[in-house]
């Protein structure tokens, strides 16, 4: 197994830092190799900027801000994402990661007259969600459990 672990809370002291040094400790026991993107540590900008933006469909150079996380994803068989739900969602620096990484040409192919979006992450055969969330289970049920949805 190669687990990208992507985690995104900023207090390192943190009931979600726990919850990834367990996950880590658990995939070293297992062998897996394991690469750990920590967002807040690695200063990673959210922002897609404006020239981002204008090569957003440009691929590859769409994906050159952000190489090193792609090439992280290539390599990946499994994706483990721990963060905290706020607001019923994903923390903005890990939205913005989503958006700024999974870009078209690279995670998928942009929808056409003749088919819908075609995905092309098809090495990625887990992805694991550890979440915390300050609402009742039912709570996060009538919202619609946003990072399911997302994820």
């Amino acid at each position: 197994m190669r687990a990208l672990v992507v985690y995104c809370h900023p207090q390192q002291g943190s009931f979600n830092a726990a919850v990834r040094d367990t996950i880590l400790t658990k995939l070293q026991a297992a062998s897996a190799e394991i690469r750990l993107r920590d967002l807040y540590a690695e200063g990673f900008s959210p922002i897609l900027q404006p020239d981002e933006h204008a090569s957003y469909l440009n691929c590859p150079a769409n994906r050159v801000p952000v190489e090193d996380h792609c090439r992280d994803v290539e390599w990946a068989d499994t994706l483990i994402f721990v963060y905290p739900t706020w607001w019923y969602g994903l923390p903005a620096m890990l939205k913005g990661w989503l958006e700024r990484v999974l870009v078209p040409g690279f995670a998928f192919e942009i929808p056409t007259a003749e088919r819908g979006p075609a995905p092309k992450l098809k090495h990625i055969t887990r992805v694991i969600v550890l979440t915390t969330c300050g609402a009742t289970p039912f709570i996060s049920w009538i919202m619609g459990q946003p990072g399911r949805r997302t994820l």
